[in-house]
């Protein structure tokens, strides 16, 4: 048993010194070129170690967005980015990470719904809607940890009276997100399962 139980402890020692390093950043767009005004450029994946979809690049510095949220969501000056044909926008990367906080906020409408899912797996884990407007973004907290997709969809809102457009985009901008994070890889979990496989047969072994 005693022999059994070490073994155990040495695999879970040794499969725990591979977990993945925490990598913090803070994704922000600004070094997106987007060579063209008015335009909106699709991120071009991979970007920052994620996969983009329905996710463009822009810069506001343009009459076309004056006063709207593409103008007014920009916390680090530069470009942000946003879901500009309105539909359902996502970030995922091939290992778990967490997803820590964002800001975010409507592009041309005020009491928009935009609902964030974290997912692993394809499995929803964690879910969380939030009301946006126009004027400026909100900081949104999450703190969601071991998930590998990031997913937004929004609806609803009225359109901003003295506004050029209409629409359900929405902005982001200075993402934070941590790789990895106190993930540990396939292999640990491959030699802490053979680790309690065996003394589970050596306890059965004793106990006939």
């Amino acid at each position: 048993m005693l022999k059994a139980s070490r073994f155990v402890i040495v695999l879970a020692i040794l499969g725990l010194g591979t977990a993945r390093s925490a990598q913090a950043a803070t994704i922000n767009f600004d070094d997106i070129p987007t060579p063209l005004l008015d335009t909106a450029v699709a991120i071009t994946n991979p970007y920052q170690g994620f996969t983009w979809t329905n996710f463009f690049a822009f810069d506001p510095d343009t009459n076309v967005y004056a006063g709207s949220g593409y103008e007014n969501g920009i916390v680090s000056p530069g470009t942000a980015a946003c879901n500009c044909t309105g539909v359902a926008a996502s970030f995922s990367a091939a290992a778990p990470f967490s997803f820590d906080s964002t800001y975010i906020s409507a592009a041309w409408r005020d009491g928009m719904t935009v609902r964030i899912l974290g997912r692993l797996l394809g499995n929803t884990v964690y879910d969380q809607s939030i009301i946006v407007n126009h004027t400026g973004p909100n900081l949104v907290v999450f703190n969601w940890v071991g998930i590998d997709e990031v997913q937004f969809a929004s609806t609803g809102g009225a359109k901003a009276s003295g506004l050029n457009f209409d629409g359900v985009q929405f902005v982001i901008d200075n993402v934070s997100v941590n790789s990895a994070a106190a993930v540990p890889e396939p292999s640990t979990w491959l030699l802490l399962g053979t680790g309690v496989a065996l003394l589970t047969a050596r306890r059965l072994k004793r106990t006939t």
